[in-house]
């Protein structure tokens, strides 16, 4: 039998098989273009210095997908999988990402989506930077060492005293099972929080309609928060819509409970709308955090265009 040992073969032999089969013209065209453009993309990651081995497997699985296809909808999710979703447990692959060419998506993630796995699996802010592209970067260059070593203690059914990294593989030394029954503590923010030992939501909420339901009132509700963990695990979302100017997200025993604000009083002090209070779910957050990259990467860039306006044109602060 002929070897196949390069990916332009395996996409000769697929348009062979295509003009062979008894397809409609309109579903071969289809097809044909399809492994065209695959071979575009392998040709685009032979470029970026990945292995022949790599894409030969890539090939192979695209092309016999692409070969079973029979619509326009079916080839556009075969050539543009989505990125696996993360809900801040697990990831769940597209159907159509071979893990081959998974492992190089992980590769060039999209800012944004490299944020929410970092927000939403709990890893420190202060180690953020590794994987955080260059300044004005949309695309990470990978996944630092850190990160990766938390998102395989978070997700692996098994813990480890020790790791080697070898040109072989990783080692992982004093190995020994999770006990999936307990929860220990995880990290939000920098801070080791046991969800079991805070309040409650209906505690927290009992003591803004005892007070003025105000940030200051939520302030020393969070006093306790402060002391022990060094956070007072509430933080402060200032993007709000038609029904709220933003919210608060404020961890209780519960989860994450979302504290709308809808005006200020005269002390500049946030009011909250109690009835609008509600925990959120990991889909949630997911779209939080993707409002916030918008948000914050288009102030980024206005504030840019201003310093570059001002520092061109001469004008300062002040000056008319």
């Amino acid at each position: 039998m002929k070897r196949r040992n390069d990916y332009h073969q395996i996409i000769a032999e697929t348009l062979q098989d295509i003009a062979a089969s008894n397809r409609a013209e309109r579903v071969k065209h289809l097809q044909s273009a399809a492994l065209a453009e695959l071979e575009m993309t392998l040709n685009r990651y032979t470029g970026l210095g990945y292995g022949p081995a790599l894409l030969l497997a890539i090939a192979i699985k695209k092309s016999q997908w692409i070969l079973e296809a029979a619509t326009k909808k079916e080839i556009q999710a075969i050539l543009n999988p989505q990125a696996p979703r993360y809900d801040g447990n697990k990831f769940y692959p597209d159907k159509y990402m071979p893990p081959e060419e998974e492992a190089i998506c992980w590769c060039a993630l999209p800012l944004h989506e490299a944020c929410q796995i970092m927000y939403l699996s709990g890893f420190p802010a202060e180690n953020w930077q590794d994987t955080l592209p260059d300044e004005g970067g949309t695309v990470t260059n990978g996944f630092g060492m850190e990160l990766s070593e938390h998102l395989f203690r978070k997700n692996l059914d098994f813990a480890w005293e020790r790791k080697f990294i070898t040109s072989e593989g990783l080692w992982l030394v004093g190995v020994s099972p999770n006990h999936k029954g307990k929860v220990g503590p995880v990290t939000i923010g920098g801070a080791e929080v046991n969800f079991d030992e805070l309040k409650s939501e209906d505690e927290l909420l009992n003591f803004l309609i005892e007070n003025d339901c105000t940030h200051t009132d939520l302030m020393e509700f969070c006093e306790d928060y402060k002391k022990r963990y060094g956070n007072d695990l509430c933080w402060l979302y200032p993007i709000g819509d038609s029904s709220r100017l933003g919210e608060c997200l404020v961890l209780v025993r519960e989860g994450v409970l979302s504290l709308p604000y809808t005006f200020y009083l005269d002390n500049a002090n946030l009011v909250f709308e109690l009835s609008a209070a509600s925990l959120l779910h990991s889909e949630q957050l997911v779209q939080l955090s993707k409002d916030w990259v918008l948000f914050s990467a288009d102030l980024q860039h206005a504030m840019s265009d201003m310093e570059a306006y001002l520092r061109n044109s001469g004008k300062l602060g002040g000056q008319k």
